[in-house]
């Protein structure tokens, strides 16, 4: 058990413990895009920064397994894999460093695209 229940599935994230990641995504869908980081990194950062297609793959199908409204899946998708840490990295720029795979899938799959890779984090990287 996590120190930090409501972070649980950041503490597995950031611990590259992807079996677990899985099961709390089946569990408590909603920790993967409600639940942050200290540094405000999401569950689909670490798995971007990891390079793991795997997870982000995962995280999308549960996602789609949901009975949502149109308009709530894609608000549901640009906080899952969209959402800036507090230096404004997003999953997708985190990809662009660790896996051209993952990459190519958050363009795919983010509502916002491939205009995510105009927005500069912090340290004005693109």
């Amino acid at each position: 058990m996590a120190l930090f229940p409501e972070r649980e599935i950041i503490t597995a994230a950031g611990h590259r413990n992807w079996d677990e990641v899985k099961r709390i995504i089946d569990r408590n869908p909603s920790a993967m895009w409600l639940e942050r980081g200290i540094t405000g990194k999401t569950t689909a950062s670490f798995a971007a920064l990891a390079g793991n297609l795997e997870i982000l793959q995962s995280m999308l199908d549960k996602i789609s397994s949901l009975s949502l409204p149109p308009e709530q899946h894609e608000r549901i998708l640009r906080e899952t894999f969209e959402t800036p840490d507090h230096k404004n990295n997003t999953p997708i720029l985190m990809a662009s460093v660790s896996s051209f795979e993952c990459l190519a899938f958050l363009v795919q799959h983010c509502p916002n695209g491939v205009a995510l890779l105009d927005v500069a984090n912090d340290n004005g990287t693109l």
